[in-house]
């Protein structure tokens, strides 16, 4: 493990909370529904016995091929990854991107901790979160924020959840354009929708709409149905704590100065 990973690493006696066992093979899709989707990366379907089967794919040609697949146990206390062997030219397993962020959200999720499309800085002894899907600007916003004296936790994804009546955000190690991320938790002050424009305004939202905008930027593959009530009462409980605004914003650090003015406002 290295790079941005090696910050996220706990101590060898940590308990595990799922045993992934590794082994080589030929990954094979299988005939059942499509249930989750992510383009032609990757497809969730459920085996009849309740395991959930994700396969990966690469492209190759005009066609893709499957390159790894993860079966996961539906108490979620194992998983089997499957892998070709010496794919990409590797001659070792590859445990890390995507397979270690998909297991991570399925576990936060089951705990209704929200993983969010969203880039966060700490400016100020503020926690700040640009929200977006991809091509919205959070790399941007990050690295504007970060010229301007912030640190960024995460470029692309963050992890939020309400701890002892406190909204908390961590950054991730599935970074974005930059490679950025922090394991360290910050009281989160301010959430901002990010939306390009040729001019820079906030606009505050209702906690209802805040609800409805977080929730189709969260990262939840696969969620059963009792995961999905857990992660509505996570978001609507965010939304109803953290004041939230649309960011209108040109790619330059007057934006961001207004974010942050925004989120002083909300703290007072």
């Amino acid at each position: 493990v290295s790079g941005v990973r090696s910050s996220f690493v706990v101590d060898d006696d940590a308990a595990a909370v799922c045993v992934v066992t590794c082994e080589y093979g030929e990954p094979a899709p299988g005939d059942m529904p499509v249930l989750a989707e992510s383009s032609t990366l990757w497809e969730l379907r459920r085996r009849v016995t309740g395991e959930d089967q994700i396969t990966f794919y690469a492209p190759v040609g005009d066609d893709r091929l499957a390159w790894s697949q993860l079966i996961v146990h539906p108490t979620f206390e194992r998983a089997r990854l499957i892998q070709r062997r010496r794919w990409g030219g590797q001659s070792t397993l590859r445990v890390g991107y995507p397979v270690d962020e998909l297991l991570m959200c399925r576990l936060l999720v089951s705990e209704g901790v929200l993983v969010v499309h969203g880039a966060t800085v700490e400016y100020e002894g503020m926690a700040l979160l640009f929200a977006g899907h991809s091509g919205a600007g959070k790399s941007t916003m990050a690295a504007i924020a970060e010229s301007a004296g912030a640190k960024v936790l995460s470029d692309d994804r963050s992890i939020v959840t309400v701890r002892d009546s406190t909204p908390t955000v961590w950054g991730t190690p599935w970074h974005g354009t930059h490679r950025r991320g922090s394991p360290n938790p910050l009281p989160l002050t301010a959430m901002f929708l990010l939306v390009q424009d040729d001019a820079d305004r906030t606009e505050r939202m209702s906690p209802a709409r805040a609800t409805g905008e977080l929730l189709v930027r969260l990262i939840h593959p696969g969620s059963r149905p009792m995961d999905m009530e857990r992660l509505l009462d996570g978001v609507a409980a965010v939304a109803e704590r953290v004041p939230m605004a649309e960011l209108r914003f040109r790619p330059t650090e007057t934006a961001f100065r207004l974010a942050a003015d925004f989120a002083r406002r909300g703290r007072r």
